[in-house]
């Protein structure tokens, strides 16, 4: 069952967490030909990002994205999978 984390700047509106963890569900779900419901994902806040010495705030800011799977996958799926939660 693959896991997506996104740590992130909470954002003003809680439609658009909900909106990205149901686009990395299904983008990943796709790319792997299962179900959704076999696909997890979890928004993480966090209090405050820094690119360098310089703090940034919600606009600007990139999220981190970590996508966890059991091993045994072929490289062309664990690709597209990556691929489609970039998306």
């Amino acid at each position: 069952m693959p896991v997506v984390q996104i740590h992130a700047l909470m954002p003003s509106e809680q439609e658009r967490v909900d909106m990205a963890l149901a686009a990395a569900n299904e983008g990943l779900a796709g790319a792997l030909g299962i179900g959704t419901r076999h696909v997890w994902s979890q928004f993480v806040p966090v209090a405050a990002m820094h690119t360098g010495s310089r703090p940034r705030g919600f606009t600007g800011h990139c999220p981190i994205v970590v996508v966890r799977a059991m091993p045994g996958r072929a490289p062309e799926a664990i690709e597209a999978g990556l691929q489609a939660v970039a998306e």
